[in-house]
């Protein structure tokens, strides 16, 4: 994996120790390889092998996956220690959600990332509707729904166009910098708080 790190990936000066193994369009054609030669417990001890190496390195491993729930997706989220769920405030996302939860439940005993939290993405601060269904969330305590919601700004849609030499109030300033802030710090607290208490043991599996 060491061949494949990307540095200096963050164009804001003050996030200069983020560092990126970047996917790539092919993993569609690994995974259907992975099912049709029924490989799922090899892919998940490389993950595992993958996971424990990195973590000598790293302070924190951020992992994306795409929205639903492919082969690929579910090995991460049985080998990582947390899971993250950014969502929109909107109905779908919510059923969305639902079924996240009720797949988490199954197969118990492979073990599965735990729950750290919901970020709600996407917020229209101006929307009656957003505002609604942010507050369902948040009455659900199994969501831990964090304090903060990202509002749908065009300066954080646009996060991703590289600009070298900018600060992090330069890139985000204003109401966008508050709260990606006010996220950050949360997430960090969270995770924190979580390194003081014992983690489940993961099952292995054979291959």
């Amino acid at each position: 994996w060491t061949d494949y790190v990307v540095r200096d990936v963050s164009d804001v000066e003050e996030a200069r120790t983020i560092f990126l193994i970047p996917s790539d369009m092919q993993l569609t054609l690994f995974e259907r390889e992975v099912s049709k030669e029924d490989l799922h417990a090899r892919l998940r001890q490389a993950i595992r092998r993958l996971l424990a190496e990195v973590s000598q390195v790293f302070d924190i491993i951020l992992i994306d996956c795409p929205p639903g729930l492919s082969v690929l997706t579910e090995s991460w989220l049985r080998e990582a220690d947390f899971h993250l769920s950014p969502t929109k405030p909107d109905y779908v996302s919510l059923c969305g959600l639902e079924v996240f939860r009720r797949f988490k439940a199954l197969n118990p005993e492979m073990g599965f990332a735990q729950n750290l939290g919901v970020i709600v993405n996407m917020k229209d601060m101006r929307s009656e509707s957003d505002a609604d269904y942010e507050a369902w969330l948040k009455q659900h305590p199994e969501n831990r729904c964090f304090s903060t919601a990202l509002p749908y700004l065009r300066m954080l849609q646009d996060a991703a166009r590289f600009q070298t030499g900018r600060s992090f109030l330069g890139k985000y300033p204003g109401e966008a910098g508050r709260a990606v802030r006010a996220v950050t710090d949360e997430l960090v607290a969270r995770l924190a708080l979580e390194a003081g208490k014992p983690q489940p043991r993961k099952e292995s599996q054979s291959a």
